[in-house]
């Protein structure tokens, strides 16, 4: 892109994760995992974490992560028991 000048902190400034690869949403054109984190195309493939969250704020997201892991765990015991 053009850039010349790289900069580097040696302070601790943030602690981001890598999220928005597999976002979630109702329409497999324009997401990859549903509102459970499965998958559109598998349904026996899940994909919680923070794929499937377009992007984070300021505060850590690993909470939410975690409340994912757990809808997508409900979900997985559900098709298991054929519900």
């Amino acid at each position: 892109m053009g850039a010349v000048e790289v900069e580097r902190s040696p302070k601790f400034a943030q602690s981001k994760h890598i999220m928005g690869g597999t976002i979630m949403g109702d329409n497999p054109d324009m997401s990859v995992v549903d509102a459970d984190c499965r998958t559109h195309d598998h349904e026996n493939l899940f994909i919680p974490g923070g794929g499937a969250m377009p992007s984070t704020a300021c505060g850590n997201s690993t909470i939410t992560m975690t409340a994912l892991a757990f809808k997508s765990a409900d979900a997985i015991t559900s098709q298991i028991k054929g519900d």
